[in-house]
């Protein structure tokens, strides 16, 4: 069957309003959330050449008003994305300290498919910023995401408030690129103190010298374009958005900001700023963040979930931001994760995405709240915009549509996943899998309740998500890490010696989560060498174990089981036959005590290449050499004794002879379906994993009752601009109704603890 794709017809607004924004629209009985310090209610929305003209129930259409039927939607200030590398290709100029006569505004790409995808996830503005190799970089660009305009200049704010990048930290020293280091100057922390100081003075300078040739008394005056720009920061007309992460250069920073009259810097991601929230907020700075990013580099590595929260307490105008053409989709929910961490209320929460937004790029007098003058960009949802399951129906920016939900995006994929069933029904030659629960293998039932032990545990007034069955109220009664009796409704709390009560409150209880792929316990840091155990060299290393490498003291543990994740398929690194993974619990004071089993064999199936790619062993080559293996470890296996035993061999034998899971990494169609005929040639037990493109074969899976592992959710299409937009979050129900086994990941150990959000 033909998977879905995207041209721009398919994206094209398909209403007759959907124009230039000259149109009168009105919108009738949506949910307003207007963020002007109302409460959110039922109200008619009349929007005016491109600007909000009228909001209430009692206001009324007039008679050439485009009539929308906003009942059941929820409306809420444009998203505002105060951080962004959206639409743009190189994004820094590593070779030198200084660059700010560089203008973001003069390189962005309108046709860059990205725009459209941002907007149908309601962001609505971005600030695009220059990147942070440099101390002081690039002039930012604040710019609405109309895919439909064709030029720069259509696209940028009219007046909008001139920023500019500054950076402070790892990525200014060089410090993870080691073929930079050394090599320009600054190389420290100390080092970027005295650039930004160096480079201020001489603004100093220049700005009296420009004075003066003004007044005819410096004939000798020469105009200098990166000059003109640090004058204009020390006048206050360009503003600063700096890169930083360690409380400690925030501190700095706003040390040379008050040396040199600048007033109120946006520190962007700030992650340490709970740990000097009163003074950021006493110098008047404000803050862009992250919701919940951590440990992605040293710097990074005391980032808490909290930072929101404890920064808003202090009275700072913080917002949330994406750095990422992926989350810019989502950053509805991304500021929900103030609430379900921090406690913020709803109104606080959205603030970071709108008018704490608008605050920052010098826009709320135009941008952030609904009310009337201001422009009538809005973000439209079908249900409460900070719900995880709230989809984007409308995306306005001043009155002119950027995205409107296409009529048939259900039905095309319900319609794929139909055929899809039906072909591997059609198709399908296997015997019908035994479902029934298999005898407990007593040893590793004692891997897996080990920790739980001696301890007996009544979990009273819970939600019960059995899964094999709709929720109900209940309890459940664990001993000696077993779950032996759950009850229905209330239940006293049997007589047990040493019973350990626990009141859930009326709280949702599921089984633990299982990250099916990551590499948690094998990597701390993600930039730091020193803490990754993934990086292996050669390419057929069957017999390296991961289990021997999980570091039971990793911080990851603690963070990741805080959100229900309690196990975790570690899978080891590079190569083609990459070795061994292990199934791993969060919990434990050894590695022994965190490792359930050795499981699976890791293989990367050679890429089957395009038609334009001939460079590099030919797929062909590639699978001979696995066809090698398969027949070397046969004949290894035939012989009963062995003059010099081969590590490899040996650990290729449980599932190249005796059947054990392979986990066959394949992610294009092409070589899905080429590792198909190499799994059926040789009889193998195969798990796909990744499997990004797995739903364009989706019914030749099915027909194999393939298992596969696939994700992140939170991911870009990949391939083309035609790809589908939404495939990552429809991927896996095509593959279950084809009669796949679906599983998911995320991957990047620090987002494990995400892992229930993305399902």
């Amino acid at each position: 069957p033909q998977y879905p794709t995207d041209s721009d017809d398919f994206r094209r607004p398909h209403s007759d309003w959907a124009n230039d924004g000259t149109t009168t629209l009105f919108l009738d009985g949506a949910t307003l959330y207007r963020m002007d310090g109302s409460k959110p209610s039922i109200a008619n929305l009349l929007i005016v050449n491109g600007k909000i003209a009228g909001i209430g129930k009692d206001v009324v259409a007039p008679n050439d008003a485009a009539m929308i039927n906003a009942d059941g939607w929820h409306i809420m200030p444009g998203i505002i994305d105060a951080h962004s590398h959206l639409a743009l290709d190189a994004i820094n100029e590593g070779k030198v300290a200084i660059s700010a006569e560089c203008r973001v505004g003069d390189m962005i790409r309108p046709q860059d498919v990205s725009i459209w995808r941002a907007a149908a996830g309601g962001t609505t503005v971005v600030q695009s910023l220059h990147g942070s190799a440099n101390p002081i970089g690039g002039q930012a660009a604040t710019w609405e995401l109309n895919y439909w305009l064709p030029s720069i200049n259509d696209l940028l704010i009219e007046d909008a408030a001139q920023n500019i990048k500054f950076a402070l930290g790892e990525n200014v020293k060089q410090s993870n690129w080691a073929s930079a280091w050394g090599k320009r100057f600054p190389n420290s922390r100390v080092g970027v103190d005295a650039v930004y100081r160096r480079a201020f003075m001489a603004a100093q300078d220049y700005r009296l010298q420009r004075k003066l040739a003004e007044q005819g008394r410096w004939p000798d005056f020469v105009k200098d374009v990166r000059l003109e720009v640090l004058a204009d920061i020390l006048d206050n007309k360009i503003h600063i958005q700096c890169h930083s992460y360690r409380a400690d250069e925030l501190l700095m920073f706003l040390k040379i900001c008050a040396d040199f009259g600048i007033k109120r810097p946006t520190f962007q991601h700030v992650l340490e700023g709970y740990k000097v929230a009163n003074e950021i907020a006493a110098a008047g700075a404000m803050a862009s963040t992250f919701s919940d990013w951590w440990a992605y580099k040293y710097e990074v590595k005391d980032a808490i979930p909290w930072n929101v929260e404890i920064l808003h307490k202090a009275g700072v105008t913080v917002s949330i931001n994406s750095d990422s053409d992926e989350m810019i989709r989502r950053l509805n929910t991304e500021a929900a994760k103030a609430m379900l961490y921090g406690g913020l209320s709803y109104e606080d929460a959205m603030a970071t995405c709108t008018i704490n937004s608008a605050k920052q790029l010098r826009l709320a007098d135009r941008l952030g709240s609904i009310e009337v003058g201001k422009d009538a960009t809005i973000s439209v949802f079908d249900k409460h915009p900070l719900s995880n399951y709230a989809r984007c129906e409308l995306t306005l920016a001043q009155g002119k549509v950027l995205y409107q939900r296409p009529t048939n995006m259900d039905a095309r994929w319900q319609e794929y996943a139909q055929q899809s069933e039906s072909f591997a029904k059609e198709n399908t030659d296997l015997i019908v899998i035994d479902s029934e629960l298999k005898q407990v293998d007593e040893k590793l039932l004692a891997q897996f309740t080990k920790l739980g032990a001696k301890k007996t545990y009544f979990i009273q007034n819970a939600n019960i998500h059995a899964i094999s069955e709709g929720p109900f109220k209940g309890s459940l009664l664990i001993k000696d890490g077993i779950i032996t009796n759950i009850y229905r409704g209330r239940r006293t709390p049997p007589q047990r010696p040493n019973l350990e009560i626990v009141d859930a409150q009326g709280k949702d209880l599921y089984p633990g989560f299982i990250n099916t792929l990551d590499r948690t316990g094998l990597i701390e840091i993600e930039s730091l060498r020193a803490t990754d155990d993934t990086i292996e060299i050669g390419d057929d290393q069957a017999d390296l174990r991961v289990e021997v490498a999980i570091h039971a003291d990793s911080a990851h543990h603690n963070i990741t089981r805080m959100t229900g994740v309690s196990y975790v398929l570690t899978q080891p690194g590079r190569g083609r036959i990459r070795g061994q993974g292990a199934l791993i619990q969060l919990a434990g004071i050894t590695t022994a005590d965190m490792v359930i089993k050795r499981h699976g064999l890791f293989i990367n199936f050679p890429r089957t290449p395009r038609f334009d790619q001939a460079d590099g062993p030919t797929t062909a080559d590639a699978v001979e050499e696995l066809n090698e293996w398969i027949e070397l470890t046969k004949e290894y296996a035939s012989f009963e004794m062995h003059a010099q035993r081969d590590a490899k061999l040996e650990a290729l034998m449980p599932y190249f002879i005796d059947g054990e899971q392979i986990f066959l990494v394949a992610n294009s169609a092409a070589t899905i379906m080429d590792a198909r005929a190499w799994v059926a040639k040789h009889d193998l037990n195969v798990v796909y994993v990744s499997a990004k493109n797995a739903y364009q074969v989706a019914g030749y899976l099915g027909a194999d009752n393939a298992s596969i592992i696939t994700g992140p959710v939170h991911s870009l299409p990949s391939g083309s601009a035609q790809a589908a937009f939404d495939y990552p979050y429809r991927a896996p129900s095509v593959l279950t109704a084809a009669g796949c086994r679906v599983a998911l990941y995320t991957n990047d150990v620090e987002v494990t603890r995400n892992l229930p959000f993305q399902a």
